[in-house]
């Protein structure tokens, strides 16, 4: 078992690593196109593998689509805090700033499905999921 609950922290770098394969998993792809070399092919795999396999770990009930969101969900905030670092690069802090705001969003809607698939939070409980939907809209 991978998570341990009382550890609160695991939640987060476990977002982190999977981001990060997320990440390496389509330099790995992109470098296999631009140069058809099958390493990167290989490596892609591996990765994939991987990160399946701890995402598989983490959503332990599934209930329906919560392994493919979640990978979606983390490759979306992945990408919003690239485009962040980007912004502040050229000196665009503002933008910058919504797009790190954003990217908190996804990882709560990860947090969220992954609630959701270890039973910690029921299908009726409309206040919890109420409050991920205005979080979701930036209301929060």
């Amino acid at each position: 078992m991978l998570s341990d609950k009382k550890d609160v922290g695991f939640l987060e770098d476990a977002s982190f690593v999977l981001q990060n394969m997320i990440a390496l998993e389509h330099h790995a792809e992109m470098s296999f196109i631009s140069n058809k070399d099958e390493m990167f092919q290989r490596i892609a795999d591996g990765v994939r593998r991987d990160r399946s396999k701890i995402l598989y770990e983490m959503l332990k009930n599934p209930k329906s689509q919560e392994y493919c969101m979640s990978k979606h969900d983390l490759a979306i905030a992945q990408g919003l805090k690239e485009l962040a670092k980007r912004k502040m690069e050229i000196g665009e802090a503002e933008q910058s700033k919504e797009y790190y705001e954003m990217a908190g969003r996804y990882e709560a809607i990860f947090r969220f499905l992954y609630s959701f698939s270890n039973g910690e939070i029921k299908e009726n409980d409309e206040s919890l999921f109420s409050r991920l939907l205005k979080k979701i809209k930036g209301d929060l």
